[in-house]
């Protein structure tokens, strides 16, 4: 009898710093050929971006990520790595209005090179130069400054991505000195606040634990921004009008990540914060906030308040006579933007997010859900879109109102 004993070698994930082995990519489409070999680009930088087609964030990155490596074409090579099929990606790269326009090589039905790389959330990030992995970052890492680093070779001390899938947030984030404080000297209850800076690759999470029994509240928010933590205080939603902020310069960067020379993931590992309370009693949600204002408040050295104001608004208004273009027509959202256009909501939603940006309102008449296709551009300049949406019979006037303001100052 013939035996015949299989073994099969398990995959082990790379890390910085770790030689990669010889990977095939068997199945490449936009790409002069079928497949490669990670042996071919021994000499030139090579960026894997883990995605799919349907992460908008991810498709959002691609132009500036496809210039960059236009840019470096003789250094630098990057594939997007997807476990989606020959069909769905192919219709990205004809339909999309992005994906038409990038010469980006995509790596189909990919289960062979993802076990070296494992993760969790995208779009994913391997760089890897001279056989070697150099980092691994979300996209917003890939900007020229970064490339040119690694070219270089210089060293790279970058944030590591990681996805944590183990967190349990229902442990508390601060626990009795053990080695110091003998189990029996332990006392009853410990109230506390605490604050700590971001926990790297660690999701956001607001949650408030209630034990009945021991009638102790414990609030834990972990990895939320000051301006994120503040709107709670004041039970107002995350994507409150930035427009409707007053605040001083010196904290606008602390609120929000406004600057062109910043990466998301470094704005975030800067500004995010944990707070966590353990009081006793079991307290109401008015409560809760109440405490957790007060806290920002000494912490921070703010003021924090909610008032009725006067201020100059931008009004817009809509008149039919003057209109010489019409209005675009989509089934949905979605095709709408593949088309490259913006419905007159979203238009106001994006000026509205613009931190000490006039507010903007809307009028009577005027019809929110009809398309418009104009360039963004420099949206404090409001002459220029006037210009854009002039021919759509829509203008933006000065107008005072009166409206709810929310107050963040330095005491």
């Amino acid at each position: 009898m013939l035996v015949v004993v299989s073994y099969c070698q398990k995959v082990v994930g790379l890390n910085i710093g770790d030689q990669v082995p010889e990977l095939n990519f068997s199945s490449i489409i936009n790409y002069s050929q079928n497949s490669a070999n990670t042996i071919d680009f021994k000499d030139r930088l090579l960026i894997l971006d883990f995605m799919n087609t349907g992460c908008t964030g991810c498709i959002a990155a691609l132009p500036r990520i496809d210039r960059l490596k236009q840019k470096y074409n003789n250094q630098v090579s990057v594939f997007i790595a997807t476990s989606e099929n020959k069909q769905r990606a192919s219709n990205f790269l004809i339909h999309n209005p992005i994906g038409k326009k990038i010469t980006l090589p995509i790596i189909i039905n990919d289960t062979a090179i993802e076990p070296y790389f494992p993760h969790k959330y995208i779009s994913h990030l391997v760089w890897i130069f001279k056989g070697k992995v150099v980092a691994i970052t979300h996209n917003d890492y890939v900007t020229e400054k970064n490339i040119k680093q690694v070219l270089k070779g210089q060293p790279i001390n970058w944030p590591v991505k990681r996805d944590v899938l183990a967190f349990d947030y229902e442990q508390p984030l601060f626990i009795l000195n053990s080695d110091n404080i003998p189990e029996f000297s332990n006392p009853d209850f410990i109230e506390y606040t605490g604050f700590t800076t971001n926990l790297d690759n660690i999701s956001p999470q607001y949650k408030i634990f209630k034990d009945s029994s021991r009638k102790i509240t414990r609030i834990a928010i972990v990895n939320f921004s000051l301006l994120q933590l503040v709107l709670k205080s004041m039970r107002l939603p995350l994507n409150y009008n930035l427009s409707q902020i007053i605040t001083d310069k010196s904290l606008a960067s602390q609120l929000v990540n406004s600057s062109t020379n910043i990466t998301r993931t470094d704005w975030r590992q800067k500004n995010r914060i944990c707070y966590e309370r353990v009081i006793k009693g079991l307290l109401s949600d008015a409560e809760i906030e109440q405490k957790i204002k007060q806290d920002l408040e000494n912490h921070f050295d703010l003021r924090i308040s909610l008032k009725d104001s006067t201020l100059v608004a931008l009004k817009l208004i809509y008149d039919s006579t003057t209109q010489t273009k019409p209005f675009l027509q989509y089934k949905n959202y979605l095709t709408a933007t593949k088309d490259g256009a913006i419905n007159v909501n979203a238009m106001l939603y994006h000026l509205n997010h613009i931190l000490f940006h006039p507010l903007v309102k809307g009028a009577q008449g005027v019809v929110y859900g009809n398309y418009i296709k104009i360039k963004m551009g420099n949206r404090q300049n409001i002459d220029q879109l006037n210009n854009q949406l002039r021919p759509y019979g829509l203008k933006f006037i000065k107008e005072k109102i009166r409206t709810e303001l929310l107050f963040i100052k330095k005491k």
